[in-house]
């Protein structure tokens, strides 16, 4: 396709689905002025809000073309919110205050609530709150849709009807024969639209079926050799207006009883929420349907804009239409022509002939369409929802649902809200906040031991008992820690540990009673002579903890310590337990007593002492450096030295504390690598260095002792190899 048939066709696209679209939201924003001014007391300014409802998608539709993500965006008078100011202005011509104060207190109370409305959708742009609106629980989302659909479907039936009546009657006389002529093809349109539209995805079926249905009604209208007039007297159709009526103001501020806005306070407070879920549900929805990241916060400021102008002349909330989005990208439409032609023919519509195109439209057809919406909605939350959610969550809707339908939106949402929160508890408290269990047998600290200690450490770690805590811990969670803790120390297979650490590194936070089952555990741990070793915990929790009363002078200072880091904890843990076994063992001080402690063998001691060179340096001397060559191993006879790692900033991070009798170094000479880290004193320190070239020279002198080192090193490697290998297997 040339370039120039490409621009043809694009042109053609938008053009076709802006008159498709208009079509559409036309259809849309009768029904919704039809829903909300409907009844003896409200009819009268059903013109005004007709017009209304047209300026609020006009205005709100350009702006969002003007500055929206998506530019091919449609909007409309937003139907779900309709829903419920449609409750709220019947509940004030229920109050039987006086004529003349009823329209006025409606259109005030749409006025506050577009305004409002608007406000929050642009504060909510402005400061990036438009995230917040996907933390709203599922099911309380499911049930506040299902409950709109149900209003959608019990409101339709008020438009179909001959005459409408208030919301709290809307279902008397509804099996009486006069009634039933009138709800009757509304219903079947409805059932048709829903049971076609399961099959039928195309773009031009809601159109096409409006227009079938149209052509339908007046056939048979031509056919019973009916008028137009007959038609209107008979109420099949709206009845005709002058465009003055259009315009009327019928907002007298005099006339605003602001004690009925008020004692409806929490009406209102709903309708801004659910308008809220609506928007966010919408735009997220346009996003998965048109294949294009919508920035949420955009749009959601330019929708602000939007509802606050056509707020201060009292039209409804308005913001992107999901169906007719998605229509107009399926139609072809991607640039904003097609969203102009469809907000431009709407104001024509709106200025030359809203009142010939209104009366054109039949009941059963505005109706009809208000119920395939609200059966929409139900179907999708009371019927597919029980395949998709398990059961807890498919109750919630539906109590949310029945709550909704036989008291009202507030107890709704309360009720959905505080059985989200139960679930959310219950839910959060199958997840254990133990992320691991350790013992000091296999999990140790970064201190490299000579191998005699190593060994008790291994015989005797396992009085140390070592817990990973993870998530939050709050009054559900912290019980069962309490448990787990009393179930290891009064456990009488087992030692009973002398020490038992809480690693906090990946603890989110602490409720109150969090901190009073950690006191429990401290008292417990102090009736079994078991000390209590917090590490990782930050600041903030440890200084609330120690705030909180849950340590008193009921509890020994000595029963409990705080650590910075799980390394420093275990290390303390082991030099406690060394010294508790104060074994002989622990005491070599010669590098022939360690030499002996490895290989067993005088005569072999004596002979490897011999490639080994004895070296002394002083406190904070560097013995290499990473990146340095790997030209010998070190055996630290007497000090302390640490394994550093140089990081790129300059700084260097401990790796690990050396003690004497360890060996350092060997894994660089045997795999001929650079020193991976860096090595330093500090303290004074003895070393006995085996150098790779005496090595080398012990392998063509004294092979056999040669071979007995090499053995001993895999020894040690596989040592280590055992030794994670045990922490795996406790994880």
């Amino acid at each position: 396709m040339s370039g120039e048939s490409k621009r043809i066709h694009s042109i053609f696209s938008n053009v076709t689905s802006g008159i498709i679209t208009a079509v559409l939201t036309i259809s849309i924003n009768i029904c919704v002025a039809t829903f909300i001014f409907s009844g003896d007391k409200l009819s009268a300014a059903f013109p005004t809000g007709l017009a209304l409802t047209f300026l609020s998608s006009i205005i709100v539709g350009l702006l969002l073309l003007i500055g929206g993500t998506y530019t091919s965006t449609i909007s409309t008078a937003a139907i779900v919110p309709a829903a419920l100011i449609a409750v709220l202005a019947q509940k004030i011509v229920s109050t039987n205050i006086p004529v003349d104060d009823i329209l006025p207190t409606v259109l005030m109370s749409i006025f506050l609530i577009s305004l409002i409305t608007g406000v929050i959708f642009y504060l909510m742009g402005t400061f990036k709150l438009g995230k917040l609106g996907r933390f709203i629980p599922y099911p309380v989302m499911g049930g506040f849709l299902a409950s709109v659909g149900w209003l959608l479907v019990s409101g339709s039936i008020n438009v179909m009807r001959r005459t409408s009546l208030p919301i709290e009657n809307q279902f008397d006389g509804l099996f009486n024969p006069a009634t039933l002529q009138h709800v009757i093809p509304g219903v079947i349109f409805a059932l048709i639209l829903i049971i076609l539209s399961r099959y039928i995805k195309h773009y031009l079926f809601l159109p096409v079926s409006i227009i079938v249905a149209i052509a339908g009604f007046y056939g048979f209208f031509y056919y019973a050799d009916f008028q137009n007039i007959d038609a209107a007297n008979l109420g099949w159709v709206m009845s005709s207006f002058s465009n003055n009526e259009v315009w009327t103001n019928h907002l007298n501020f005099s006339n605003v009883r602001w004690d009925i806005l008020l004692s409806n306070f929490s009406t209102i407070l709903v309708i801004l929420a659910v308008t809220i879920i609506s928007i966010l549900l919408t735009i997220a929805g346009v996003e998965s349907a048109v294949d294009t990241e919508i920035d949420l916060d955009k749009d959601l400021k330019w929708s602000g804009i939007g509802n606050i102008f056509s707020g201060l002349m009292c039209c409804v909330v308005a913001h992107h239409s999901l169906p007719f989005t998605k229509i107009n990208f399926q139609s072809g439409s991607r640039s904003r022509l097609g969203g102009l032609i469809c907000v431009l023919i709407c104001l024509l519509v709106a200025i030359l002939s809203i009142s010939e195109v209104v009366s054109f439209f039949p009941k059963p057809i505005l109706g009809g369409l208000l119920m395939f919406f609200g059966f929409g909605l139900m179907i999708e939350w009371l019927f597919s929802s029980w395949f998709r959610l398990n059961l807890i969550e498919y109750c919630i809707i539906l109590l949310i649902f029945i709550t909704i339908i036989f008291s009202n939106f507030l107890y709704g949402v309360l009720l959905g809200l505080v059985l989200s929160a139960l679930l959310f508890v219950i839910q959060y408290m199958r997840i254990s906040i133990v992320k691991h269990i350790f013992s000091g047998s296999s999990k140790r600290s970064n201190v490299a031991r000579s191998l005699d200690k190593q060994d008790i450490l291994s015989e005797h770690g396992n009085k140390t008992y070592i817990i990973v805590l993870q998530g939050y811990i709050f009054f559900g969670t912290a019980h069962g820690l309490y448990q787990t803790i009393k179930k290891r120390i009064t456990d009488t297979s087992l030692v009973t540990p002398t020490h038992i650490i809480l690693d906090f590194k990946l603890v989110n936070g602490l409720d109150s009673s969090a901190f009073h089952s950690l006191s429990k555990i401290i008292k417990l741990n102090n009736t079994y002579n078991s000390k209590l070793l917090f590490s990782n915990m930050s600041d903030s929790i440890k200084g609330h903890f120690q705030n909180s009363g849950a340590i008193n002078q009921s509890i020994p200072s000595d029963s409990y310590d705080f650590y910075s880091d799980l390394d420093l904890s275990l290390e303390h843990c082991e030099n406690e337990l060394l010294n508790e076994i104060n074994s002989e063992s622990l005491k070599p001080q010669t590098i022939n007593d360690r030499l002996m402690f490895w290989f067993s063998d005088q005569n072999v001691v004596n002979q490897f002492q011999n490639y080994l060179e004895k070296r002394n340096c002083q406190k904070d001397e560097w013995l290499f450096h990473q990146g340095d060559a790997s030209d010998c191993i070190y055996i630290l006879e007497k000090g302390q030295a640490s394994i550093y790692l140089e990081l790129i900033d300059g700084k260097t991070k401990r790796l690990a504390k050396v003690e004497e009798g360890s060996v350092v170094g060997e894994m660089g000479v045997y795999r001929n690598e650079i020193r991976s880290a860096s090595f330093r004193s500090d303290t004074d320190c003895s070393f006995y260095i085996l150098s790779a070239s005496n090595l080398e020279k012990m392998k063509i002198e004294h092979p056999n002792i040669a071979a007995i080192f090499h053995k001993f090193v895999a020894c040690l490697l596989s040592d280590r190899l055992s030794h994670s290998n045990a922490i795996l297997s406790e994880m």
